[in-house]
């Protein structure tokens, strides 16, 4: 079946195909963007649609270091053709260490986090919206223990840290460069699919839908490309503009520098000429009153 979803900031239309039992479409698709500050919690921010006509679906995010990120909310559900939004934090600490450490050592990092969802009755989506939150994130716990585990859609979102504009950039020619050479590069995913037992779930932590081969899928564009890969165009331009907005600034600002010291050394001279004159002034007044 395919589906026309409104998605993106642009609110782009873009043609999804969804498969059987799958309904969940993430945003981003691959990857979560953390912008790196000092003494500071970075954010990154995860939307998930539930494309469904039919039925609401529950989710959970998962995460082999629970220790360095919170997700809010950690679980929960949608109803059909709903969308929530994920608060993702990187803690202060973990935040620290990567501020010290270089470019390509952040590009190394392989923190990600696991998405997964599962379609759900109507009775038990009406009966734990009548329960009190507590009594529904425990709801939702005790389904997850008897789900089916084939039903369960899963998706992986890779975490990458920027520094700066600069940084950023060159991650995503990285990213660029990867998904041209390769658009169907999954990297490792399968291998941290195969048991739930290196994930741990968050009870700080927000929730995030994953996709995997069974979920929906992005039409491709019509000049080949993935909306992954258009997504990376775009955030690619619009760091270029920025990059091309500062390096005028800079410019504008050592033009500005130029000029104050060129007048700086005008007063500097300006300055010379009336101590000297001021000086034959003395000498003068000196020579005049050793006449008497």
């Amino acid at each position: 079946m395919v589906k026309t979803v409104t998605a993106g900031i642009a609110q782009t239309m873009v043609d999804v195909v969804l498969p059987p039992g799958s309904s969940v479409i993430l945003e981003p698709a691959e990857t979560l963007g953390f912008h790196l500050q000092r003494d500071a919690e970075p954010q990154a921010t995860l939307t998930i649609h539930n494309v469904s006509d039919m039925g609401p679906i529950a989710f959970k995010v998962k995460t082999k270091r629970p220790d360095s990120y919170l997700v809010r909310p950690h679980q929960g559900l949608l109803e059909p053709n709903g969308s929530t939004c994920i608060t993702l934090v990187l803690l202060q600490k973990e935040c620290s260490k990567l501020v010290q450490c270089g470019s390509k050592e952040r590009q190394l990092v392989n923190d990600k986090f696991l998405v997964q969802s599962v379609e759900v009755d109507h009775s038990f989506y009406a009966r734990a919206k009548r329960r009190t939150p507590k009594e529904m994130m425990d709801g939702l716990r005790g389904m997850w223990t008897q789900v089916d585990r084939q039903s369960v859609s899963s998706r992986e979102l890779l975490c990458r840290f920027y520094w700066d504009a600069e940084d950023e950039v060159h991650q995503l020619k990285q990213d660029l460069r990867r998904l041209r050479d390769d658009p169907t590069d999954t990297e490792d995913d399968n291998e941290f699919l195969k048991s739930d037992t290196t994930w741990a779930t968050s009870t700080r932590s927000s929730t995030t839908l994953l996709q995997n081969q069974n979920t929906p899928r992005l039409a491709k564009s019509y000049n080949g490309d993935t909306p992954t890969v258009v997504a990376l165009r775009r955030r690619y331009d619009e760091l270029m503009v920025l990059a091309e907005q500062l390096t005028g600034r800079r410019d504008a600002l050592a033009s500005d520098l130029a000029t104050t010291q060129q007048q700086l050394q005008r007063v500097s001279i300006d300055a010379q000429r009336v101590r000297e004159a001021l000086g034959g002034a003395k000498d003068s007044m000196s020579l005049e009153s050793g006449r008497w």
